[in-house]
């Protein structure tokens, strides 16, 4: 189900979902913050960066891996083709 809410935020305009997802990135819940970097990959959030960045060495391997996909998504999509 909760890869399904990306559609959800893809819907509504960026300037509404950023904000929020500000805010999760800066949870101490480690779902939330799981979530938050796949969220912010769906929609292109590479503004966030700053705020994921950090959690590539999280202690929990899931928002790890998370923030490292993020990253390496933005970096992919940044490189010339």
């Amino acid at each position: 189900m909760y890869e399904h809410i990306k559609f959800v935020l893809m819907a509504h305009d960026r300037r509404d979902v950023i904000p929020h997802l500000r805010d999760a990135l800066g949870s101490e819940n480690v779902g939330v913050l799981y979530r938050a970097c796949w969220w912010a990959c769906d929609v292109g959030a590479w503004e966030l960066e700053s705020l994921v960045r950090p959690l590539i060495s999280h202690p929990d391997a899931d928002v790890a891996d998370s923030a490292r996909a993020f990253m390496e998504l933005k970096d992919e999509l940044a490189e010339p083709k």
